[in-house]
């Protein structure tokens, strides 16, 4: 296939090295192409930006990919073959059908992705869905460009809160109402010791004790903290199957709690500990980081620094990754901050782990949380999402087949979507109006485009081939439709360097709005026989590419809507 951008960089190369990073698209057609800013080469020739552009263009000698070369201002215009560019993108998408995008960048490398995360003996709230389907989009993206990739769900199974749980259940627990709906009212009493807590501070001692217990290996909470962790992950692997995601491994933090104390000896042996109020500390200070990491507390349980740092030492000797990915939200940054420093010091590429940090998720300018009762079920915002679909359904297309199928991969895709439609870094305002808008720049938008496709090509039969003549192609809407179609590849790969799964959103808008403009100007069915299989052809890459695009982000694209 050929790359037009890299093409660009070959032509250039006897006079200036750029890379694809530095290839605009112009604002509109009457600028070409594809363009190249050339005030950063001002330095490098010591001349003018625009008179650089200019001897650019008339030293530039065009191969048969490009029709005219022209600098306008400071910048260098190309304007491509329409009839190859064409060409050259409709027959390797009708070839590579949904392996085009792929690449092998990542061959032979191995990227773990810690994502989702859940806290067990919590409910599964509307907030916990974007570490999960950010997480799940990234091992789609990444290995769509070859990596191999290891899903962990790194539960959070550990720590204090549990011993606050267990003396709640002792306090005020009913085994028959556990049996009856276990994470709402394992929540309940969880709430209920917060408030009694503040009455009564001698329960927080408590709570600290019996999780030191539990950390010992005691049989009463050890048997409690089974029995909860059990109800919480049969709880969330429903939440999971019906949004598609799947891990490799659920190693929560308990299950480094057996190698904690010879990761405390390693760090003791290898880098400078002091005990700060009976408590075992690192100091940072001399990389900058002014809050030291406490790796043991000074009742000699363990903290989430000392979990995290277990963690990152086991996946480095079990699986030896390239990268390590930590798909956890913004707040957290110190926390990371600390931990890629603490592992830097020991003689790890600090560039080998990466924070994926994402903004946080307020309803109603007011951040969720368990603990004050305020929060929302994901499985509430799924069902309602599903049953308005399915209400639009009856009413303008009661005979559609598999109506209940279609409707949970429509609200499903709808919510998976308006998360990822924003750049992971913004924060997120949850909005019941928000998440049942079906209109305008959603899943269901680019989901009904691809089922349109799917209608018009039930419709013909005519059988769609890449063996056509591509000089038929006159219209400026079918050469911005194949111009688009050809840059899916570039999107992937752009996606995956930022690890940003809004980049592939963004251009499924775009791509399923220029589609839409194409398909109300230029009729399809009723062309001549060589203009109507020509524009089938480009139906069915755009329909290849939607799919692909779709799938990536963890969502379904049904055929009939």
């Amino acid at each position: 296939m050929i790359k037009f951008k890299e093409e660009i960089i070959n032509l250039l190369k006897p006079f200036v090295n750029i890379d694809k990073s530095l290839i605009e698209n112009p604002p509109n057609a009457e600028f070409g192409d594809y363009s190249i800013p050339c005030f950063r080469f001002s330095k490098e020739f010591k001349e003018d930006p625009k008179k650089i552009a200019s001897d650019l263009a008339e030293k530039l000698v065009l191969n048969k990919f490009f029709e005219n070369v022209k600098n306008i201002g400071a910048y260098l215009n190309f304007f491509v073959n329409r009839e190859e560019l064409i060409k050259n993108n409709l027959c390797e998408i009708f070839k590579r059908k949904e392996d085009y995008g792929s690449q092998t960048i990542g061959k032979g490398k191995t990227i773990i992705i810690d994502f989702s995360s859940p806290n067990i003996a919590k409910p599964f709230g509307i907030a916990h869905l974007r570490s999960t389907v950010i997480g799940n989009a990234l091992y789609h993206i990444l290995s769509k460009l070859g990596y191999r990739i290891i899903k962990i769900n790194h539960l959070g199974d550990w720590g204090t809160q549990f011993g606050k749980l267990m003396v709640a259940f002792d306090e005020w627990g009913d085994d028959d109402k556990l049996k009856d709906n276990a994470i709402d009212y394992l929540v309940k009493i969880y709430i209920k010791f917060g408030k009694k807590a503040k009455e009564n501070p001698g329960l927080d001692e408590k709570a600290r004790e019996s999780f030191k217990n539990l950390e010992k290996g005691s049989s009463k909470e050890v048997k409690y903290w089974k029995h909860f962790r059990d109800l919480s992950l049969n709880e969330f692997c429903k939440y999971y199957d019906r949004l598609n995601i799947s891990f490799d491994y659920f190693q929560g933090e308990s299950f480094y709690n057996d190698k904690l104390t010879d990761t405390i000896d390693f760090l003791k042996d290898n880098i400078q500990t002091e005990i700060s109020d009976n408590a075992l500390i690192i100091k940072l200070e001399d990389k900058k980081i002014k809050t030291p990491m406490i790796i043991q507390k000074s009742d000699g349980a363990s903290t989430y620094h000392t979990r995290d740092i277990a963690a990152a030492l086991y996946r480095i000797k079990e699986y030896n990754p390239d990268k390590i990915l930590y798909v956890v939200g913004a707040p957290q940054k110190l926390h990371f901050k600390q931990l890629f420093t603490l592992l830097g010091m020991i003689g790890y590429d600090e560039n080998r782990f990466i924070h994926i940090e994402f903004g946080t998720m307020t309803y109603e300018g007011v951040m969720m949380s368990t603990r004050e009762g305020n929060f929302i079920h994901l499985s509430d915002v799924i069902d309602k999402a599903i049953k308005t679909v399915r209400e639009i359904i009856e009413e303008k297309n009661p005979d559609l087949p598999e109506k209940e199928k279609i409707a949970e991969q429509i609200g499903i895709g709808a919510i998976i979507f308006g998360d990822l439609s924003n750049d992971r870094t913004n924060d997120i305002e949850f909005s019941w109006e928000k998440a049942l808008d079906f209109k305008g720049e959603t899943a269901p938008y680019i989901q009904y485009t691809h089922a349109r496709i799917c209608s018009i090509l039930r419709k013909t039969e005519d059988s769609i081939s890449n063996e056509i003549d591509f000089s038929i192609f006159k219209e400026d809407i079918e050469f911005e439709l194949s111009k688009i179609l050809g840059e899916f590849s570039t999107i992937v790969e752009k996606a995956a360097l930022e690890y940003k799964p809004h980049i592939i959103a963004t251009f499924l808008i775009e791509l399923s709005q220029t589609f839409n403009k194409f398909y109300n100007s230029c009729n399809i069915l009723k062309e001549y026989k060589d203009l109507r299989k020509g524009r089938l052809l480009l139906a069915e890459c755009t329909r290849i590419i939607l799919k692909n695009g779709l799938s990536l982000l963890g969502i379904k694209a049904p055929e009939n809507m």
